[in-house]
């Protein structure tokens, strides 16, 4: 059965926001990598992404999934065949490096975010999130910073993070059952080779051209843990060491631009009803933990025999979205259960095929 759980985020409310309109200075590269949950030496790789992050939080990452089981690996197929990623994790940064060992990411990170002159600005103005219909929409304002020659296209991609599944790990790499996933790619917005940008070549400086963007959200990612990343390249030659990215940005799905995502505080336990209820054959529900501790949360049949297992270890405090996937289960009666040393608490609920 496939199982993910989501970690929500919250939205921060805001009072008399007026500015809808944000760009951003200096060079923003961008990681793009292969990884997969089977996948041994990845985790090492995940940690050498989390330590250039603390320096370099503008930093793009992209964690293509692929091969063997992982639960993501469709969405990022593309992708991982432009590169021609065989060995995982390896990864290109800033389309200028060729395909390299982990060993080097942090590096060129540092070079490139020091070193490299943007040839763009990417400027999100008009940014709206509609909710009900799960629709983002904004306009994507690209500016040359100088005389550029060549054909510039701009890619978007939506990435999810907190995606709790397995990862394989050894004794150098640490996975587990309740391993978070961040960065992962869930949809190829407007496709791996992008839109045109510039109709004239060369393209002068200070010129710029409005690209729109509009997405709806797909329903396997949660919206509030999703990313709209976009970059510009140079077209032609090879995609890991001639398309050059010019700048890239990252925004939040919902929340404003500019804003940056807090993790929702839990304050007592709780487990709600799941919904839609009856389902078929996915539903979703939350809980929430306010302290950091070991928490089960098991599925049963109507008669007490478990049928999936989505947490048994260690948790942190918080608010947490489950996707409950019943694809594999016969019409009926279920229960949930979600069990810490200090709570205990079942739920109903009814798969109808």
């Amino acid at each position: 059965m496939k199982k993910h759980l989501l970690i929500v985020l919250a939205i921060i409310a805001l009072v008399g926001f007026k500015p809808n309109v944000s760009a951003q200075s200096g060079f923003n590269t961008v990681l793009e990598y292969c990884t997969g949950t089977w996948c041994q030496w990845c985790p090492c790789g995940h940690d050498i992404i989390n330590g250039f992050l603390a320096s370099y939080p503008n930093t793009m990452v992209l964690a293509y999934h692929g091969a063997s089981s992982d639960p993501w690996k469709e969405y990022s197929l593309p992708m991982i065949q432009a590169f021609g990623f065989s060995s995982y994790p390896t990864g290109v940064v800033g389309r200028r490096t060729g395909v390299i060992s982990r060993s080097g990411w942090n590096n060129q990170v540092v070079v490139q975010t020091n070193s490299v002159t943007p040839g763009v600005t990417i400027a999100v103005n008009n940014k709206t999130y509609n909710s009900g219909t799960r629709t983002i929409t904004a306009d994507v304002v690209i500016t040359s910073t100088s005389e550029l020659t060549g054909t510039y296209n701009v890619v978007f991609i939506c990435t999810e993070d907190n995606l709790i599944y397995s990862q394989t790990g050894n004794g150098s790499c640490t996975g587990g059952g309740n391993y978070v996933h961040k960065h992962v790619v869930k949809g190829l917005v407007n496709g791996s080779a992008g839109t045109l940008v510039n109709s004239a070549d060369p393209w002068a400086n200070n010129v710029s051209y409005t690209i729109p963007l509009s997405y709806v959200i797909p329903n396997h990612v949660a919206e509030a843990n999703a990313n709209m990343n976009m970059f510009v390249y140079k077209t032609g030659g090879s995609i890991s060491t001639d398309q050059t990215i010019q700048q890239s940005r990252i925004i939040s799905v919902v929340q404003p631009v500019g804003i940056s995502n807090e993790t929702e505080v839990a304050e007592s336990y709780s487990l709600s009803q799941n919904y839609p209820n009856p389902f078929n054959p996915t539903t979703n529900f939350r809980f929430s933990i306010p302290k950091e501790q070991n928490v089960s949360l098991k599925f049963y049949n109507s008669m007490g025999q478990e049928v999936a297992t989505y947490v048994d270890g260690f948790l942190k405090a918080g608010v947490y979205n489950v996707d409950f996937d019943g694809s594999s289960l016969s019409t009926g009666i279920y229960f949930y259960t979600l069990r810490t040393s200090d709570f205990v608490e079942t739920k109903k609920m009814m798969l109808v095929k």
